[in-house]
């Protein structure tokens, strides 16, 4: 006989927890494909898996401190269930462990006793002495569970050696890459007390270099010394590769990207990318050179880039082909990413709006700067923290360039988390100096903007619907983001946007707009579906995409 569902009845959690149906079905290894993943069938289950499931749940349940948990399975149809009851949880009687480490472990008596908890401990103090200067230890652990007296017991054994301090740091394999590369991403120096978090942080700054597929660094603790020495053994991964991507979105329609990339191109981390991404808008073609390693007068090591871009695209307001090359120098100081840079763009611009005459070839010469703070936890799907961005570009005659402007944007998120549920708010400002055409202005509406209006058609339009455009912005938005369940949330979101066609004018009327969404996660991002409705206009506008708005 076989089963095509399962269910969890009793003492179970709703959405999250110990007793959640993700956590048991992840317990006995059960997997439901995500509804993307369409061509994957469901699990099924026959008549020789209805003990194994039992025991397996049993198990689980004594690791979690109930050892009287009753666990009893029935059959409805073609559906296997599972009744739980827990009863009453083992605690702990007694804890023998020196004061030093009783209070960083998360064993305490009179709490209940979990397998977790007891090996959690043990990560502790190992981690404890690894950063106190004491890598050379003797330790044991042991607990005792009376399933008779219903206790358990637990005793902790530390015997601390010498003091240790850092030795010497030889290093192995760094083939295309300067030594002296290497030794600016150690953490830890020679003669200072040893502290793991410091070999850590070493580890993950040669990770991040992204171009060895082997490290390790190693402290050398079979010496019988109090040094210890540090051997860092590296083998150079691949270092190219060709990607290819597709999608689709509300804001641009199909779209799909290829490229090659070489990420040590002639070594010391240089990079080189090429890459295509076209769409229903139409195509952009990019070649970006990046070189780390650069050193400047007075600013000392920066980061150079050049991109250079081809493009055919059009928006709403306007077609645009356009050859552009970007030259910038990045630098991150006191917690601030700068990036300073020169900006040629050589463009020829047909407008769709009736009665504009700003068509017409352009160069435009400008140089720019951004800074920006990011301390999100997440770029993907962020759940805490903050980003703070600032943008201006400024285009004048002695650069060459046929237009006068100072372009200006700043903008700010925040994002806070609450058990499941999410605040996320998000304010952007943005000016102009002088009149400009059609392809400098701002525009509003859509997936990142006010989720009311379709992509760019927020704001003033001419007689056929095309919009103008602004000189001055304002676009804020709050979302409350709720965790559902199995990788499903829920969005309520509150957009608020002002696009005004004089300069420096902030004094608007804001319009304003709400609506639902929900999310899914995927590794790539959530997938993302929002219906907003404006205030002023019983209209309802769609949006479909990958990624959180903000």
């Amino acid at each position: 006989m076989e089963f095509t569902a399962i269910e969890f009845r009793g003492d179970t959690d709703l959405v999250i927890g110990d007793f959640s149906r993700g956590t048991l079905l992840s317990t006995l290894q059960i997997e439901y494909p995500p509804f993307y993943k369409f061509w994957r069938s469901d699990p099924v289950f026959n008549a020789a898996d209805i003990p194994k499931f039992q025991e397996t749940l049993r198990i689980y349940a004594d690791s979690l401190g109930y050892y009287r948990a009753d666990i009893n399975s029935t059959i409805e149809e073609q559906t296997l269930v599972y009744t739980i009851k827990k009863n009453s949880p083992l605690l702990v009687d007694t804890i023998e462990i020196d004061d030093e480490y009783r209070a960083i472990i998360p064993l305490k008596e009179g709490e209940i006793f979990t397998t977790a908890k007891f090996k959690a401990s043990k990560s502790k103090i190992k981690r404890y002495l690894n950063e106190s200067a004491h890598p050379k230890f003797l330790f044991g652990a042991k607990a005792t569970v009376d399933t008779d007296l219903y206790k358990a017991d637990a005793i902790f054994h530390v015997e601390k050696k010498e003091v240790c301090f850092i030795g010497a740091t030889t290093i192995e394999g760094n083939g295309a890459i300067d030594k002296e590369i290497i030794e600016e991403q150690i953490r830890y120096k020679e003669g200072e007390a040893f502290n793991i978090i410091n070999i850590e942080e070493t580890y993950q700054n040669i990770y991040n270099l992204s171009i060895y597929g082997y490290i390790l660094v190693e402290p050398l603790l079979e010496q019988n010394s109090t040094t210890v020495p540090i051997h860092i053994k590296l083998q150079e991964g691949k270092t190219k590769e060709i990607k290819f991507g597709a999608g689709f979105s509300t804001d641009d329609g199909i779209r799909g990207s290829a490229g090659w990339k070489s990420r040590n191109f002639f070594g010391n981390l240089k990079t080189m990318e090429v890459i295509l991404r076209g769409s229903e808008r139409g195509f952009e073609l990019e070649n970006r050179f990046t070189d780390p390693l650069v050193t400047l007068p007075l600013a000392g090591r920066v980061v150079f880039e050049n991109s250079l871009k081809l493009s055919d695209l059009s928006y709403e307001s306007y077609d645009e082909q356009k050859l552009e090359d970007i030259i910038s120098f990045r630098k991150d100081l006191w917690h601030i990413r700068h990036t300073l840079g020169l900006m040629f763009e050589y463009s020829l611009v047909d407008s769709k709006i009736e009665g504009d005459h700003t068509d017409g070839n352009y160069l435009l010469n400008s140089w720019f700067y951004k800074g920006l703070v990011d301390k999100r936890d997440s770029l993907l799907d962020a759940k805490n923290g903050y980003l703070l961005s600032f943008y201006s570009e400024k285009s004048a005659p002695w650069l060459w360039s046929d237009m006068d402007y100072l372009k200006m944007i700043a903008e700010g998120r925040y994002l806070i988390t609450y058990s499941d549920f999410t605040t996320a708010v998000k304010a952007k400002i943005g000016t102009v100096s002088e009149e400009v055409p059609i392809f400098k202005r701002f525009f509003a509406g859509g997936a990142f903007s006010n989720r009311g209006y379709q992509y760019e058609k927020f704001g003033e339009t001419d007689a056929k619907g095309t919009p103008y455009g602004g000189l001055t912005l304002i676009d804020s938005a709050i979302e409350a983001r709720y965790a559902l369940m199995n990788d499903f949330s829920m969005v309520l979101f509150w957009d608020s946007t002002m696009l005004h066609n004089e300069i420096y004018n902030f004094s608007g009327e804001l319009s304003h707009s709400y609506g639902i969404g929900m999310r899914y996660s995927t590794p790539i991002g959530p997938l993302r579906v929002d219906v907003g409705r404006p205030t002023e206009v019983a209209d309802y506008v769609f949006h479909f995409g990958i990624g959180q708005t903000f």
